[in-house]
């Protein structure tokens, strides 16, 4: 379950306030307000967060064109969008967000929403994953002389079909950096649970009233070295995917 605002205790049992938590979960305020999450996000970066997931809802902002926004203004802190499967078809997802790890330099995760079952959750990250993985990590070239920019060998379709949705492939744009990006969920095929995660409103009033709740005080993490989503999340890199040069060498 994720941890709500009201049933967290304000100091630690030492009587100390506690430090900033390290991944928080906004939910949309009232009244659609980009200013507000652009700060709330930048603060809490600078507090030493190390992952915020952007949530969707009925007239709210959409969670990836928001972190499309959050991420060039940002350096360190992950940033995960909330899917919704019934509106976001797998392709358009998987492409989004490829894109968004890429600008991010592998910042970038997602959710799906909560109301979704789980076999259709199981069917939709299996359809984007295969569309992650119709690419190699190594299909780049940049070769003048010979003209090959892209090795094609690398490229193959995704081929997915299962019981809600059937991709053909292959993705667009290359595989993310991360590989496949992480993806936090409650159900038992998510990279990670939201075990720990800090749920609030993307309110200015309220994370004003939880920075001094806390008290606070800026990191300076200008020397820490950066580090993907994956590895904020405690997940292991995901292998370099060469699976399609050696579907070509076996099928000439």
């Amino acid at each position: 379950m994720r941890e709500s605002k009201e049933g967290r205790p304000p100091q630690g049992t030492d009587g100390q306030p506690r430090a900033m938590p390290a991944r928080l979960l906004l939910r949309p305020a009232a009244r659609p307000d980009f200013p507000a999450v652009l700060n709330i996000v930048r603060e809490a970066e600078g507090l030493g967060a190390d992952a915020v997931l952007i949530a969707g809802g009925r007239g709210a902002l959409d969670p990836l064109t928001t972190v499309a926004a959050l991420a060039p203004l940002t350096s360190r802190i992950g940033l995960l969008a909330e899917v919704n499967a019934a509106e976001t078809h797998p392709y358009t997802a998987a492409r989004r967000l490829a894109a968004l790890d890429h600008v991010s330099n592998g910042r970038i995760g997602w959710s799906l929403t909560e109301n979704t079952e789980s076999a259709r959750i199981q069917d939709y990250a299996a359809a984007v994953h295969a569309l992650w993985d119709s690419w190699d990590d190594d299909v780049h070239r940049y070769d003048k002389r010979s003209g090959v920019y892209i090795d094609t060998d690398g490229i193959g379709p995704a081929a997915y079909a299962g019981p809600f949705y059937r991709v053909a492939g292959p993705l667009d744009i290359p595989r993310p950096p991360q590989g496949r990006l992480p993806r936090v969920g409650d159900d038992r095929t998510a990279d990670a649970s939201f075990t720990g995660w800090l749920e609030m409103t993307a309110d200015q009033i309220e994370w004003i009233k939880l920075r001094d709740e806390l008290g606070a005080c800026v990191i300076d993490t200008a020397r820490q070295p950066r580090r993907t989503l994956r590895r904020c999340l405690g997940l292991m890199d995901v292998p370099p995917q060469h699976f399609n040069r050696l579907a070509a060498c076996q099928n000439p």
